[in-house]
């Protein structure tokens, strides 16, 4: 009987459990409703698949500009004392002006903003204090697309400041937004009274050259040490200017020739570089000038002469084309007394 009760039992209870079975997970289609009227269950995949995939870290670093620029540090006469506050510049192979000039912290390091490719030489100052041997190949910097050049060092040594005045030759009246320059490093704007003052230039045989538009080029030289203030007064003639295009046995224009003109009657000539379309402007030649020498030349076999007399009375301008031919090139160096390269040279072949 015992048996027979708890089989009874266990049956009992077997039947109930199946009818709450089936009602918890009856079909939507018993409820009276279609499958789209069920909400969906949440579950993990479908949260999943919602989610963006991460970025992957190659292709975010890949993604990072990479900057042309160069960087390093100043310091005082070859010592561990580092220049704080002192000037940097980056001077483009060719040109006459600054390309880019920045500052140096208090630990002595610069950085300059992105600079596009070219050749680039550096130079600092801080007020009379100039850069150690400024024409070392040290300071020479071939920068390509996307390169950094970094750790570049420049030490300071003792120098002097030239300022002074430019006026016109005879009225002294003064030319203002004129540029006294030291060869090709330093460059000076002169104000509204034609005044000047050019830092960090190196002591000793100084070459100051001054230019301003309408007037001819001047260079000069002094002889000044460390502790000196010199002052000078830099007179400008009136001058005019000598263009052209440069082209080829065809005719065609020729850009990037270098062109110079050379006065032989003593006074500056001048030089350019043709441009995309082969012209070439060459301003800064007195008026007086005779016997002007107008060359160019290109990869150093090719060449073109032309001998032009003088300025015609009451010009100031002079239109000469170039057409070049095959030639030949020398090549050597010139310095100066000291030893030092001197730009701006003027080199005769008979």
């Amino acid at each position: 009987k015992k048996l027979l009760l708890a089989a009874a039992l266990a049956l009992l209870f077997a039947a109930g459990g199946w009818v709450l079975v089936r009602t918890a997970f009856r079909p939507p289609e018993e409820d009276g409703r279609n499958v789209a009227d069920v909400p969906p269950a949440v579950s993990a995949p479908t949260i999943a698949l919602d989610v963006e995939p991460p970025v992957q870290e190659t292709a975010a670093l890949q993604a990072v500009p990479r900057v042309t620029t160069i960087s390093g540090t100043v310091f005082l006469e070859a010592a561990p004392t580092p220049a704080a506050n002192a000037h940097v510049a980056v001077i483009l192979d060719g040109a006459r002006r600054h390309e880019a000039v920045t500052m140096t912290g208090e630990n002595g390091a610069f950085a300059f903003p992105p600079l596009k490719p070219g050749k680039y030489r550096l130079w600092a100052w801080r007020e009379d204090w100039t850069t150690r041997s400024p024409f070392d190949d040290d300071h020479e910097v071939e920068l390509r697309e996307g390169e950094t050049a970094t750790e570049k060092q420049l030490s300071l040594v003792p120098g002097v400041i030239v300022a002074g005045q430019v006026v016109e030759e005879g009225t002294r009246r003064a030319i203002p937004e004129a540029v006294v320059h030291l060869e090709a490093l330093q460059f000076a704007n002169t104000d509204g009274e034609g005044r000047f003052r050019l830092e960090g230039v190196p002591e000793g045989l100084i070459p100051i050259s001054a230019r301003a538009v309408g007037y001819a080029r001047r260079r000069l030289e002094i002889d000044a040490a460390h502790g000196e203030a010199p002052s000078l007064m830099i007179a400008l003639d009136p001058g005019g200017t000598i263009e052209g295009v440069v082209k080829d046995s065809s005719g065609a224009p020729v850009p990037g020739a270098g062109v110079a003109a050379n006065p032989q009657s003593g006074s500056l000539g001048g030089a350019a570089r043709a441009d995309a379309e082969g012209r070439f402007s060459i301003d800064g030649i007195a008026l007086t000038a005779t016997g002007i020498e107008l060359s160019a030349s290109l990869d150093g076999g090719w060449t073109a002469w032309a001998s032009i007399p003088t300025f015609a009375a009451g010009e100031t301008r002079i239109v000469q084309d170039l057409q070049l031919e095959k030639g030949f090139a020398f090549r050597g160096r010139v310095i100066d007394r000291a030893g030092r390269p001197l730009a701006g040279a003027s080199i005769h072949v008979s």
